[in-house]
C-alpha cells in the first residue's frame, strides 16, 4: 500500500528546508533507507533550486508542491511549479563540460545519477517533474 505526503512551498530558496526536512520524516516513518532518502533529497534540492532561480523571472510569490510517495517498489519526489517551462532531463551527456549559460549543468548530471527515474511534462498550468528511486536499487549512484 502506498503512502503519501504532500507540502507546499513558496518560490524562493530558503523554502526548500522545508522540503528536506519533510523527506528526512517521511522516510524515517515509512522505513525508507537513509541512503535512498537521501538521494531523493539531493535531488529535489536540486531540482528546486534550479526551478526557484531560473524557472521565475518576475517578482512575485509562486506556489510550489512537493509530493512524495512511498509504495513496495519505489520512492518517489512529484514537484509542480507553475515556472517557466524546463526540462531537467536535458542536462549535459557524462563526459561534456556544462555551458555556465547554458541548460544542464553538473547539478543535473548529478540528478541523474542519484535516482533510476526522471520524468517531466507539462501542463496548461504547471510543470511536473517526478523523481523515482527503486527501493532495492544497487545499480545507481547513492548518496
Amino acid at each position: 500500500m502506498a503512502a503519501e505526503s504532500t507540502i507546499t512551498i513558496g518560490n524562493e530558496v530558503p523554502e526548500i528546508a522545508k522540503v528536506l526536512d519533510l523527506v528526512e520524516e517521511f522516510a524515517l516513518a515509512h522505513r525508507v533507507s537513509s541512503r535512498i532518502a537521501v538521494a531523493i533529497a539531493v535531488a529535489i534540492d536540486e531540482v528546486l533550486s534550479n526551478t526557484i532561480r531560473y524557472g521565475y523571472p518576475k517578482a512575485g510569490a509562486q506556489p510550489i508542491t512537493v509530493t512524495l510517495i512511498v509504495d513496495d517498489a519505489a520512492m518517489v519526489a512529484r514537484i509542480e511549479d507553475s515556472g517557466a517551462p524546463f526540462d531537467p532531463r536535458r542536462a549535459a551527456p557524462d563526459g561534456e563540460r556544462p555551458s555556465h549559460a547554458g541548460e544542464g549543468g553538473y547539478g543535473l548530471r548529478m540528478v541523474a545519477h542519484l535516482i533510476d527515474d526522471l520524468t517531466y511534462s507539462i501542463g496548461e498550468t504547471s510543470n511536473v517533474t517526478e523523481l523515482r528511486k527503486w527501493l532495492g536499487s544497487l545499480s545507481r549512484g547513492a548518496a
